[in-house]
């Protein structure tokens, strides 16, 4: 490995990192202001729906396969690379603005959906939450976007960097003038405002390090439109189970009671950076050389990469999660005792982090295959998490509702558990083939 790919590497080591770290500083934050409590439980569901928005509009999902487009475009000259990238930008925008004006017009519908648990008085508060936050689709949209043009352009930066500094932002904001920010609906304004001039400076940035601008273009030609479609339809599918799988899940949440959601947030701070460690920085290496993998099912260094890869991730998040099995109540307590948190939250939060903690064995994994499955746009990838999901709906509706909370979280573990177990086991048979011929 080069010194610069090197440095590189530790600066997004370094991201990934970070980010964990003020995920769980903002919900240390959010813990210390509200409890778990139904302010809370608004919030975190307010909050998730921008992230709906782009894993439907493509860019979140679909961040691995847009860094390897750009990285595939690198050669042509810079008004053509500059067209490819506002086409791009401009058909994501379209559909994030058109879902945000959607969901801002039917704020009773959708909170009716997304919290069937809450009264009236706790909806209004939803829906107020949800029109302050919807509009942050747009600047987290096109800061995912500019992360991975900027990436393929030998830039190392992580995806989630606008959202690491705005959160930062209203981490010091709450620290440093706590009676500013005193409501859900005051941290969700700065968080809106800070994301919105913070994606304003890395435009500025990205034009001047790439050298791309913005053009008024929805224009693509036939082969790069074919190459991107083929590889992000099954991405689009399986966004559209995920989140509708998260969005019923989270509505089951809340007829559990008012602050299951908020205890689930608070365990997820916790357990999913871990998971998320061991396999996505490893996604991250391997993006920008995707275009030349080939087919990795025929290749039997990469195949073997692979494997070890999933062997080190599971053995990890295995370890990590029987050392939350029998430590996760002193774990919680000390990471989030204080402020307006109960005994009874902490009791709550920690049984929470004892279930979800077993997902770590099989997040870690799924994210160490799935730079190189990502890249072979095939749709045996789709059919597997898309079937998890749908395993998981079907569950919860068996389930039925208002059900105990410890069968909820089980079913959490559905499609983590279905999805890894299947991509693995697509792995080893194409190691066993090639051994074979």
């Amino acid at each position: 490995m080069s010194k610069l790919h090197r440095r590189a590497s530790l600066l997004l080591v370094f991201q990934v990192g970070a980010n964990a770290l003020v995920g769980f500083l903002f919900q240390r934050l959010l813990a210390s202001r509200f409890g778990v409590s139904v302010e809370k439980s608004a919030f975190d569901i307010a909050f998730s729906i921008p992230f709906t928005v782009m894993y439907l509009s493509g860019l979140t999902m679909a961040h691995t396969v847009i860094v390897a487009y750009f990285a595939r475009i690198a050669s042509r000259d810079a008004g053509s690379r500059s067209r490819c990238f506002s086409t791009i930008l401009n058909v994501s925008l379209l559909m994030i603005i058109t879902m945000v004006a959607v969901g801002l017009l039917n704020v009773d519908d959708l909170t009716r959906i997304l919290a069937s648990g809450f009264d009236s008085t706790e909806r209004q508060l939803l829906g107020h939450l949800l029109q302050i936050l919807l509009p942050l689709s747009i600047p987290l949209g096109v800061g995912m976007l500019l992360s991975a043009a900027s990436f393929a352009s030998g830039i190392p930066m992580s995806q989630e960097l606008l959202l690491l500094m705005a959160r930062i932002l209203v981490i010091i904001a709450a620290v440093g003038a706590p009676h500013l920010l005193v409501t859900a609906a005051d941290i969700s304004v700065f968080l809106v405002i800070c994301s919105s001039i913070l994606v304003l400076l890395q435009a500025t940035m990205f034009s001047r390090s790439t050298g791309l601008r913005w053009v008024a273009s929805i224009y693509m030609s036939p082969e790069d439109r074919g190459w991107l479609v083929s590889r992000l339809s099954g991405f689009l599918v399986i966004a559209c189970c995920a989140q509708a799988a998260a969005v019923y899940y989270r509505s089951e949440g809340t007829m559990v009671s008012v602050g299951f959601v908020a205890a689930i947030g608070f365990a997820v701070s916790v357990i999913e950076p871990i998971g998320t460690a061991f396999g996505r920085v490893i996604v991250f290496f391997s993006a920008r050389n995707q275009a030349h993998v080939g087919d990795y099912s025929a290749n039997r260094l990469v195949l073997n990469e692979i494997l070890r890869s999933v062997v080190m991730a599971t053995m990890c998040g295995g370890a990590i999660a029987v050392l939350f099995s029998f430590a996760s109540e002193p774990i919680v307590g000390l990471l989030y005792s204080g402020g307006k948190i109960t005994a009874a939250d902490l009791r709550l939060v920690a049984d929470t982090a004892a279930v979800y903690c077993w997902s770590l064995p099989a997040s870690a994994a799924s994210w160490a295959i799935l730079t190189f499955s990502i890249s072979q746009s095939k749709y045996g990838v789709a059919v597997v998490y898309v079937s998890g999901y749908l395993a998981q709906i079907v569950y919860l509706r068996l389930m039925g509702p208002g059900g105990d909370g410890f069968q909820l979280l089980l079913g959490y573990l559905i499609p983590v558990w279905w999805q890894a177990v299947a991509l693995t086991a697509s792995v080893l048979i194409a190691s066993i083939r090639i051994r074979r011929d």
